[in-house]
Formats: structure tokens, C-alpha cells, sequence
């Protein structure tokens, strides 16, 4: 009996997370954690941070509509657009322990069970990590090509 009570609790959260999604409630949610104008409300960033978690979590479509977010910020002048993700951890490292934790959690929750995503993110440090420990050896450039020998 205790079995199919979590049974059915499981099934309705995952039938209220369904709903949320479709609502249309991440894109209003997944700039709050990083956006300027949320800065001086650590509360609602947090809250956004947490809701955010268990929206993805176990959700391979909440954690792409998550890998694929843009975030919006100014840089010297301009509106520059660039991945959500990073922006969220660029966020949380310079933040108060508390933010520290829900980033991390966020984290966990996108990529548990989600092996699609931990490729994606890990294949752009892949890159880099080989053309380091090659010394670029095998891209093209200039580099090592045409030198004095």
C-alpha cells in the first residue's frame, strides 16, 4: 500500500511538472537566477534556482529546453546573448553559499539520468583539453606549419 501511495505521488508530480512546462513557465523562470535586475533579490533568485531543479530533474525535455536557454546581459556597451548554463555557474561560483548550493543542485538535476546532455556539455572542454595536450597538433593554422628547421 505504501508503495502505490508513492507510486501515485510520483505520478502527480510528474503531472504538475507536465503542466508547469506547458504553461509556458520556464522561459518567465530561467532568467531570473542570473538577470540583472534580480540581483538585489537573492530570495527570488533562489526560489528561481530551485524551481528550475525540479523542473529538470528527470526530465530529458525540461533539460534540453535548460542546455539550450540564452542568457542576455550588457558587455561594454552592447547586448550580448550567450548559453544559460555557463551563465548560471559564472553566477552561482561568485555568490553567497546558499545560491552555491541550488546552482549545484540545478546542475545535478539536468544532468542525472541524462547522459545526451553530459555529452553535450563535456564535448566543448574535450576539444580544448586535446588541443592542449597535443599542442594543436592536427589543426589548421598556422601554428608549427612553414617554421625554420
Amino acid at each position: 500500500e505504501a508503495g502505490a501511495g508513492a507510486a501515485q505521488a510520483a505520478a502527480d508530480a510528474s503531472m504538475l511538472r507536465d503542466a508547469v512546462l506547458a504553461s509556458g513557465a520556464f522561459p518567465l523562470l530561467s532568467p531570473l537566477p542570473t538577470s540583472p535586475a534580480t540581483a538585489t533579490d537573492q530570495a527570488l533568485r533562489l526560489a528561481s534556482l530551485a524551481a528550475l531543479s525540479r523542473l529538470v530533474h528527470r526530465h530529458p525535455t525540461a533539460a534540453a529546453q535548460l542546455a539550450a536557454a540564452r542568457a542576455t546581459r550588457p558587455l561594454a556597451g552592447k547586448s550580448i546573448s550567450e548559453p544559460m548554463l555557463p551563465r548560471f555557474l559564472a553566477v552561482g561560483l561568485r555568490s553567497n553559499p546558499m545560491h552555491q548550493a541550488l546552482t549545484l543542485e540545478l546542475f545535478c538535476s539536468a544532468l542525472e539520468a541524462n547522459p545526451r546532455l553530459q555529452l553535450a556539455l563535456a564535448a566543448p572542454l574535450a576539444t580544448r583539453a586535446s588541443h592542449a595536450i597535443t599542442g594543436g597538433a592536427g589543426h589548421g593554422g598556422s601554428a608549427g606549419g612553414g617554421g625554420a628547421g
